[in-house]
């Protein structure tokens, strides 16, 4: 995560990888929601709450694959973790959960 120039709205730069012995194509679906602290409370917030096009996120590749986007925060919000869902498609489905910290990178 980066923060943009906009206020509240971050950049972010997602790299899946599959790490294999046979690299056959991989595709399907990611998710990400943003998890932080609104009116005293917890609250978990999607991309399409958090982005302007509101589109899904698809993947299809063989060893890696970039995801650059970027996201506006409500104010008042106070992101603590993103997490991201990763979902394949095809025979041997798989769902990969991970989350991390709200860290962001300074610079360019």
């Amino acid at each position: 995560m980066k923060a943009s120039g906009e206020p509240n709205t971050f950049s972010y730069s997602l790299v899946l990888t599959q790490i294999v012995d046979k690299h056959d194509y991989v595709q399907g679906g990611v998710e990400i929601r943003v998890v932080g602290q609104q009116g005293g409370g917890e609250k978990e917030l999607s991309l399409n709450d958090l982005s302007s096009d509101g589109s899904s996120i698809k993947f299809r590749f063989r060893y890696f694959q970039n995801i650059d986007g970027e996201l506006t925060v409500p104010v008042g919000f106070e992101p603590r973790q993103v997490m991201i869902v990763a979902q394949s498609s095809g025979k041997n489905k798989q769902r990969l959960e991970k989350k991390f910290d709200w860290l962001l990178l300074d610079g360019d």
